[in-house]
């Protein structure tokens, strides 16, 4: 039996994959390592400690804890 015009189409096409999806607000998960300035120009560094509805809590090395709004955040990537 041959092949309809819509099976050869499904035989040379892939299905898009699916979407990433995001890890909570804005992308950004528990233990996730960041950075963002604060009010005097220093860059902070930290690990998410908690993700709220429109802030995350950061924790520093020195012990610190930080509220910060998500669009003040970035992902830190070690290479």
């Amino acid at each position: 039996m041959p092949e309809s015009p819509r099976q050869r189409a499904e035989n040379y096409f892939d299905p898009p994959p699916e979407p990433a999806k995001p890890k909570g607000p804005s992308g950004f998960a528990l233990g996730d390592r960041v950075s963002f300035d604060d009010g005097k120009g220093n860059t902070i560094i930290g690990i998410v400690a908690k993700v709220n509805r429109r802030t995350a809590s950061v924790a520093t090395d020195n012990g610190k804890s930080w509220r910060v709004d998500f669009p003040l955040l970035r992902h830190l990537v070690e290479v």
